[in-house]
């Protein structure tokens, strides 16, 4: 299932869309404090996780998610899960590539 955004739409809002199209339980799994699940940055390698926590208010655009942004959900990696405010702040996930589009905040940013 695909929503149609733009790039002014939140993070929040997809949060909002899934949550409306997939019940409160992905949300519980994404936002709760085991972070079972993550939203993944498929267009990146290696796939990025989003901290929805600390990036919800921030644009699709800001974010370098529009206009050709592709989000997934996956299993959270033990990393991603058990980290820490002040610990390593890439979560075991490797900081690789660049932004995409204009006005797109720098990958390092999104941690």
């Amino acid at each position: 299932v695909k929503p149609s955004l733009d790039g002014d739409d939140t993070l929040e809002d997809v949060l909002n869309w899934l949550g409306g199209s997939y019940g409160n339980e992905v949300l519980d799994k994404i936002r709760g404090t085991r972070r079972e699940w993550c939203l993944c940055d498929l267009n990146r390698f290696p796939i990025l996780p989003l901290d929805v926590e600390k990036h919800g208010k921030k644009t699709l655009q800001y974010l370098g998610l529009f206009p050709s942004g592709k989000l997934g959900v996956r299993l959270s990696d033990d990393a991603w899960r058990d980290r820490k405010e002040g610990s390593d702040t890439s979560g075991g996930f490797g900081i690789h590539g660049s932004a995409r589009g204009l006005g797109a905040a720098s990958r390092s940013m999104l941690h």
